[in-house]
């Protein structure tokens, strides 16, 4: 059973490792770098998590894929004007790491499930953006030396 309820204020240190299904997909390896669905990934409050898929990765490989067509073809192909093509087709894009920041956060619900429990939690009294995660624990050991309420 949960050592905590809906409504209970939280203080979440900076390591403390929660799941947080809104982050945006092109974080995670193997995700397309234009990717915004949001994907459920683990990261840890405080922690910045950078973009993992490359748009470099991406135009290398429909670079191959033109170059095979054209090699496929007998077709010659000038590499300044492919290279030219592909840079303006595939921007360049600068994302800013995603972090949860450590802080106060409230619990909105909480799951029951056997052994474990899901403790959802979003942003306690927000000045702007609204996160929203949960952490797991089995037995009730949800790392109380770093998750203390408040």
């Amino acid at each position: 059973m949960s050592t905590f309820r809906p409504k209970d204020i939280i203080q979440f240190d900076k390591g403390f490792p929660v799941m947080c299904p809104e982050i945006p997909a092109y974080y995670y390896k193997d995700n397309h770098p234009y990717d915004e669905r949001p994907a459920l990934g683990r990261l840890n409050i405080g922690e910045p998590k950078h973009a993992a898929s490359s748009v470099k990765a991406l135009r290398d490989e429909i670079t191959v894929l033109i170059k095979f067509s054209f090699a496929y073809t007998k077709t010659p192909v000038d590499s300044g004007i492919l290279e030219r093509f592909i840079n303006h087709q595939v921007p360049d894009i600068n994302r800013e790491p995603f972090i949860i920041p450590p802080g106060l956060y409230i619990v909105t619900s909480v799951s029951e499930g056997g052994l474990n429990s899901n403790v959802y939690c979003e942003t306690y009294q927000p000045v702007g953006r609204v996160y929203k995660f949960y952490f797991t624990g089995g037995f009730g050991g949800y790392g109380l030396a770093r998750v203390v309420e408040v």
